[in-house]
């Protein structure tokens, strides 16, 4: 039950989904969620450079999804199991 700030980042994405930075009292959730290992950085062109440091320090420290050395990296998922073709 909390208000949060809602801005989407771009129009859609590669596949066609709307891309969105949360906030809360002026502190982002996405970035926050990455640094707790609970989401991964989009790396996609470079990525956000912030979010990638914050995602290396989650995967050093073991932290959320980093815990299973197997995670599914999202690319290497959606290469090894294309969406079908609508």
């Amino acid at each position: 039950d909390k208000n949060v700030d809602l801005r989407v980042d771009k129009e859609m994405d590669d596949y066609g989904r709307k891309l969105c930075l949360l906030a809360k009292d002026g502190k982002s959730i996405n970035l926050e969620m990455v640094k707790l290992g609970a989401a991964w950085a989009d790396h996609y062109k470079g990525g956000n450079p912030e979010f990638i440091a914050a995602e290396a320090i989650a995967h050093a420290k073991k932290l959320g999804l980093h815990v299973d050395k197997d995670a599914a990296l999202p690319w290497k998922h959606r290469k090894q199991y294309p969406s079908p073709k609508q």
